[in-house]
């Protein structure tokens, strides 16, 4: 995903990798962008966990709420509630709150 936003791609290759996937539109921002959202929403998530915010909210674009695991999809690159729900998991060690994820 890093790469779709390198200068290596052109506006007809990015048109090109987007056209298998449902409601995806590459730019030059693209990986950037989705890095920093799913990036805000784990930081969001660490702050809540640790106490250091009673609750939170990361009010980020693009979403990730339509991101599969193995598929981009509804402008959304990466599920940054699935990245923030294992960062979570993985970083305070509560791996009884969701056994579904594995």
């Amino acid at each position: 995903m890093k790469a779709v936003s390198s200068k290596s791609y052109g506006k007809h290759q990015r048109k090109a990798l987007a056209s298998p996937y449902d409601s995806i539109f590459f730019n030059n921002g693209s990986s950037k962008s989705a890095l920093v959202a799913a990036g805000s929403v784990i930081e969001v998530a660490d702050q809540v966990a640790q106490g250091k915010l009673k609750a939170g909210a990361a009010i980020v674009r693009p979403p990730g709420h339509h991101a599969k695991a193995d598929a981009v999809m509804g402008f959304c690159l990466f599920s940054d509630v699935a990245a923030c729900t294992l960062r979570i998991i993985w970083s305070i060690d509560i791996w009884f709150v969701a056994p579904c994820i594995y």
